[in-house]
């Protein structure tokens, strides 16, 4: 899996990652937290929303590993 191998290099460990999931349900919801991203957000998303997304993790200082929030 790709997310393995960014946690695994030490130059992109701390990069932060957002989930695309199919649904919202709980499922998916935990399986994101498993992964240990900082985010997740339920599919379709507009590019718009996704920009919102990605400038969110550098306002709130979303750039650790160990951070992660529901976007």
């Amino acid at each position: 899996m790709v997310l393995r191998h960014i946690r695994a290099d030490p130059a992109t460990a701390a990069v932060p990652v957002v989930l695309l999931v199919d649904s919202p349900a709980a499922e998916e919801i935990l399986r994101a937290e498993s992964l240990q991203v900082q985010g997740y957000a339920v599919k379709p998303i507009d590019f718009d929303r996704l920009v919102a997304i990605v400038g969110s993790l550098t306002e709130l200082g979303f750039w650790f590993p160990s951070r992660r929030r529901a976007l």
